[in-house]
């Protein structure tokens, strides 16, 4: 929904969050930030392997 807020470090998608989504818990907001860091790492990777293939 938002994939030009999010990149691959977590401090930076953690702030991201907590801006767009109003969740009370501190854990919770940290694994809804680590779960983006990795789909975007993932995406960025397979993107790097598609385009030398």
């Amino acid at each position: 929904m938002y994939p030009d807020k999010f990149t691959d470090k977590f401090d930076e998608n953690k702030k991201a969050v907590a801006e767009l989504a109003e969740i009370p818990s501190k854990t919770v907001r940290n694994r809804v930030a680590g779960y983006i860091t990795r789909l975007v790492k993932r995406r960025k990777a397979q993107e790097k392997a598609e385009s030398s293939a």
